[in-house]
């Protein structure tokens, strides 16, 4: 049994599946641990990884400073909602 899945409005098989999800991981990796020290080039390089990434797979992906952007979120609300992390007293 073959299981179909859409994605984005995209129709995918699992094998497209896969491959959008170990592509978009691994710049999206990337992206997020060295944003800090990467230069205006380097995010502009990255993203236009992005796009043709999305090109080839059909699909739309996020760009680098919204996937970063909302990670970077995601962590520090993780941080402030747990009692037992260190707070420096």
């Amino acid at each position: 049994m073959v299981l179909n899945i859409t994605i984005e409005g995209c129709y995918h098989g699992n094998l497209e599946w896969f491959l959008l999800q170990m592509v978009a991981s691994a710049i999206y990796y990337g992206a997020v641990c060295w944003a800090p020290g990467s230069t205006e080039r380097d995010r502009s390089r990255l993203n236009k990884l992005v796009r043709r990434a999305s090109s080839t797979l059909g699909c739309s992906l996020d760009s680098v400073e919204e996937v970063r952007d909302r990670r970077v979120l995601a962590k520090a609300t993780s941080i402030m909602n747990n009692t037992s992390h260190c707070t420096g007293l």
